[in-house]
């Protein structure tokens, strides 16, 4: 009972973030332009779907976790190196992306333990 709480919790995280990205595609996408993504108009919508429909398959699991964990842990390790490079920023924004690139690794812990 409780490992099924935790897949609805963890794909609804996943279905946030996703939704919200592509309820406010200007802010995604200038976010995704300073880390100098590449394609941003192209790669953030299709994350954003993929991230929803990644969170609905931890939700329903077995046997559509891998679909989720092949796309989600590349995902947040991708992200992670490109767009929350911590050790590139000075001050606050460090302090932003050092929080982001951990609160990505917890999720990848997560993923694992699934």
């Amino acid at each position: 009972m409780f490992s099924f709480i935790g897949r609805i919790l963890l794909g609804a995280f996943f279905i946030g973030v996703g939704s919200g990205q592509l309820s406010d595609p200007k802010k995604a996408l200038a976010y995704a332009k300073s880390k100098a993504v590449w394609k941003p108009e192209i790669v953030v919508p299709f994350a954003s779907y993929l991230l929803i429909i990644s969170g609905f398959t931890i939700i329903l699991g077995l046997p559509f976790l891998w679909f989720a964990k092949a796309f989600l842990i590349p995902f947040l390790i991708i992200v992670n190196y490109t767009m929350h490079a911590f050790w590139k920023e000075t001050g606050k924004s460090k302090e932003t992306e050092l929080l982001f690139f951990m609160y990505n690794c917890a999720l990848i812990g997560a993923l694992l333990t699934l």
